[in-house]
């Protein structure tokens, strides 16, 4: 369980679950060429680190964003030795995200995050917390 947790923990580590965990299409990196090239591609992005930001430091970019570029470098750090997540933005997200809780592979509960003034579903900056049911399919 433990060993569970430790690898979990990062979103590293859910990408790599796809069968388990379905997440939108993700890009790694801790150099900015590849990540400012996938967002001049077009399409809206979410930035953030791989774990532990609880919502700050989570940015909505595309290629509009005139100072994208300026915001990769800065969460890059100075040596370019921080690793960030790139992720496809879903609008759905508006309607909120549910988190199940789970323990020794039983579901104890779940609850609705919803953003409360911007694209972030994190409690810690702001968003609301509903109490929610899964569907069948969901289970």
């Amino acid at each position: 369980m433990l060993r569970c947790l430790l690898h979990l923990r990062s979103k590293y580590g859910l990408t790599q679950q796809s069968t388990l965990f379905q997440h939108p299409e993700t890009h790694a990196s801790n150099q900015l060429a590849p990540l400012a090239e996938v967002i001049a591609r077009g399409g809206q992005w979410i930035l953030k680190p791989p774990a532990g930001s609880m919502g700050s430091q989570v940015f909505l970019l595309d290629r509009e964003t005139s100072n994208y570029r300026d915001i990769l470098r800065h969460m890059l750090g100075l040596h370019e030795d921080q690793y960030l997540l790139l992720q496809a933005y879903l609008p759905e997200i508006t309607s909120g995200e549910k988190r199940v809780l789970m323990a020794g592979g039983e579901i104890m509960g779940c609850y609705l995050r919803l953003p409360a003034e911007d694209h972030r579903t994190n409690l810690a900056q702001g968003a609301q917390a509903e109490r929610a049911t899964l569907s069948h399919q969901e289970i």
